[in-house]
């Protein structure tokens, strides 16, 4: 990680500031399942009403919930996608393929492509010259520091890892897997630094301006959940991905294509993230691996 001179805004670090919460992704979620009331997210999620207002509030306020009255006395409201929020489904395709491959099994999710009549199965590709991308076929940005690399959106308070996954939902989704690991703001950071190269502690302290305390104890974290390893044993030694991390990359790309069609312009362009084999920057769509078909969420089954 290297605070100095940035190339620009960082769409992915824009993403996480929307979209960078576990209960962010669970709303979303069971709102894809039909959930549209405010008593359908609290029958499906045990979630707390304080917390659920929260959140959907911070939804609606970034454009990917619209909220519709339904009842004048007392007001009540469904909360809809928006084109916006639609559009976050191919990130919840991406971390079911990763929990599917590092957690659980394929075919885990119990979801079904209704296009092919498969189990759905996931595979991110480029937009561009529809090949799988790795991380090492990617020339990267330099990473600034991140109040520099954000448009400014605000984050919603409260971002921080939960305490416990235990009983948050009945529905099998090895997406909470991914998010067991990696679902808080800090988490996701952290490991959009480790995608690029290994680092020290003081070097992502710098980039994120993280307080200590939480910077230990996330990395704690991500080495416990195979996340990130230490390079060595030394009190100094540098963290790096493991094969799991590293297999995060498609999440952490799909989300930045997100934010470069959804989240709020910044005062400069992006800055590019280049894919060396057809030289675009880097786009993705999540495709089903059977039948090599964009996977809409209308083609989905449950």
């Amino acid at each position: 990680m290297d605070a100095k001179n940035p190339t620009g805004k960082d769409a992915y670090f824009a993403a996480v500031d929307a979209l960078g919460d576990a209960w962010t992704f669970l709303i979303t979620r069971e709102a894809f399942f039909g959930a549209a009331r405010f008593q359908d997210f609290c029958d499906r999620l045990n979630i707390s009403r304080a917390r659920l207002t929260e959140r959907l509030k911070h939804l609606v306020e970034t454009g990917i919930f619209e909220r519709h009255q339904y009842n004048e006395a007392p007001p009540r409201f469904e909360y809809r996608f928006t084109a916006k929020g639609r559009a976050v489904y191919p990130i919840a395709l991406s971390m079911i393929a990763w929990g599917e491959e590092w957690r659980s099994e394929p075919g885990a999710s119990k979801l079904i492509h209704k296009a092919c009549g498969k189990p759905l199965s996931v595979k991110t590709v480029c937009t561009n010259c529809r090949q799988q991308i790795r991380s090492q076929d990617l020339v990267w940005p330099r990473i600034g520091a991140l109040k520099r690399s954000t448009p400014g959106t605000g984050s919603v308070r409260g971002w921080r890892k939960m305490a416990s996954f235990d009983d948050i939902s009945d529905r099998p989704d090895p997406a909470v897997d991914m998010l067991k690991a990696v679902g808080d703001r800090w988490s996701m950071l952290i490991v959009y630094g480790a995608l690029q190269t290994q680092f020290r502690f003081r070097d992502a302290q710098a980039t994120l301006g993280v307080a200590d305390t939480i910077l230990s104890d996330r990395l704690k974290h991500l080495a416990r959940e195979g996340i990130l390893q230490r390079t060595d044993s030394s009190k100094n030694a540098a963290y790096r991905a493991t094969d799991a991390g590293l297999a995060i990359l498609d999440p952490v790309l799909v989300m930045r294509t997100w934010a470069l069609d959804w989240a709020p312009k910044a005062d400069k362009p992006w800055a590019e993230l280049v894919h060396k084999p057809c030289g675009a920057d880097v786009r993705t769509i999540c495709a089903c691996a059977h039948c090599e078909l964009e996977i809409d969420p209308r083609d989905v089954s449950y």
